[in-house]
């Protein structure tokens, strides 16, 4: 027990019955300003990160099962994403135009997103930055390769096609490293020739293109390929606070909806 001597004892004494208080304050202070963050985090659209470092604690460890169903995830996408080249081949192949196609892949894809986002009970933003944004990524992700990548199908196997889009990470590297978002690095470089050396020996043999007329319609899906590297490096780059890849895929795809619409029903 401290006596109330002279001098330090009496404020030993004070420092002793004030220390609850201060735990007590620091606690509080902590949940608040964790409350705080969880409140920022939900009103700039990462509710789900909110919660989730809310029930689980930032920075948590992430388990061999969380892993193994992203690794899945990441198998399921590129299935897909190899599948739509054969399934635009089998489209135009049937009579279906190009520009049909990606009316439809644009218009069912917005449809879709817009069901997820309602059922996360999350908006679209149509703030002036956001709408921007639409409007690049809908050129370069979904008008401009749908349109070429379709067209390129008439002419151009499913299997070149599929070849033509490996360049997409080499180009994006190549495009992120000159605006200074990646580094040049000499086991990244060597990556990046050895990719394009692959894509060239798969395309440029008289077996894989047998007709030289295909030729410019083999440019053209290279050139889709770079509209989806640019897409990539302006998100990147230029994505705005608050914004989360689901809204901007939506926004993207109604943009896209928009001006291929008239297109589509003028042309019949």
């Amino acid at each position: 027990m401290v006596g109330r001597g002279r001098g330090g004892g009496q404020a030993v004494l004070l420092d002793n019955r004030d220390k609850p208080r201060r735990r007590v304050a620091q606690r509080h202070n902590g949940s608040a300003a964790k409350k705080l963050w969880i409140e920022h985090l939900a009103s700039t659209g990462h509710h789900d990160d909110a919660r989730g470092d809310n029930a689980n604690g930032a920075g948590a460890p992430v388990g061999p099962i969380a892993r193994f169903g992203a690794w899945l995830l990441l198998l399921l996408v590129g299935v897909v994403w190899g599948l739509t080249f054969s399934l635009a081949k089998i489209a135009v192949g049937g009579g279906a135009h190009p520009l049909g196609v990606a009316f439809w892949q644009a218009f069912l894809g917005a449809g879709l997103l817009i069901a997820v986002m309602a059922a996360r009970r999350r908006a679209v933003s149509f703030k002036p930055e956001m709408v921007k944004l639409y409007v690049i990524c809908g050129l370069l992700g979904t008008i401009i390769p749908s349109i070429l990548f379709y067209h390129a199908a008439r002419y151009v196997s499913a299997g070149v096609l599929s070849i033509t889009v490996a360049v997409v990470p080499i180009l994006t590297f190549a495009l992120a490293a000159l605006f200074g978002a990646e580094r040049f690095t000499r086991r990244r470089v060597m990556g990046v020739i050895c990719g394009a050396l692959s894509v060239l020996l798969l395309v440029v043999p008289a077996e894989s293109l047998p007709d030289p007329s295909v030729v410019p319609w083999v440019l053209a899906a290279f050139v889709a390929a770079a509209c989806y590297a640019g897409e990539n490096l302006i998100i990147a780059l230029r994505m705005p606070a608050g914004a989360s890849p689901l809204m901007i895929v939506c926004g993207m795809l109604l943009f896209a909806t928009a001006v291929l619409a008239p297109i589509v029903f003028a042309a019949g």
